[in-house]
């Protein structure tokens, strides 16, 4: 083979994993519009305790639950947080980058004043708070430290009632970049 197109070829293939590259990509968990599907796309078991998706299993406890009652959630099925010690954890979401939270405060309305607590886990038993940004009313956003693999909770944190309505995670889709990878230091 012609040296000069060896050199083109040994080039081209690799740049290939620049060229592809590495996506950011979301997935909306818009609650009741996944539970109404058909097929549904949320399973909530458990005594609205547990919630499975594809992507992630919701666990809650200390009072929080998957609830559809008009009362609480106005007949949408959300993540209802009522007291101190109510809160939410995922599993484990491999290459999040960040979050969206829309959530309301009981009566159904938007606030920004009205807060949450969001940690994160490496391995689901040591929580690191994170920073909460407060874009606009009822969203709110989470920036991990760096893109990697985290468990995610959600906590009460205000004086009044919240849901969770929506949570989209933003990862990095590394399927565009078979040689990628995302760096995660020890």
């Amino acid at each position: 083979m012609n040296p000069y197109i060896r050199y083109i070829l040994i080039c081209l293939f690799s740049l290939c994993p620049i060229i592809s590259g590495a996506e950011t990509r979301t997935i909306p968990h818009d609650f009741d519009a996944m539970f109404n599907a058909s097929p549904k796309k949320l399973e909530v078991e458990n005594t609205n305790q547990t919630g499975i998706t594809d992507l992630v299993t919701y666990t809650c406890s200390g009072g929080a639950e998957f609830s559809l009652d008009y009362s609480k959630t106005g007949s949408k099925l959300a993540i209802f947080l009522e007291k101190s010690g109510d809160k939410v954890e995922t599993s484990l979401i491999q290459n999040l980058d960040s979050l969206r939270i829309n959530y309301y405060y009981y009566p159904l309305t938007p606030n920004p004043y009205r807060d949450i607590a969001v940690s994160i886990s490496t391995d689901g038993s040591v929580w690191k708070d994170v920073t909460v940004e407060h874009k606009s009313n009822g969203l709110k956003t989470v920036k991990m430290p760096r893109a990697g693999d985290y468990y995610v909770r959600i906590a009460y944190k205000s004086s009044y009632k919240v849901y969770v309505f929506q949570i989209d995670y933003i990862y990095i889709d590394l399927s565009g970049c078979p040689g990628c990878f995302i760096y995660k230091p020890e």
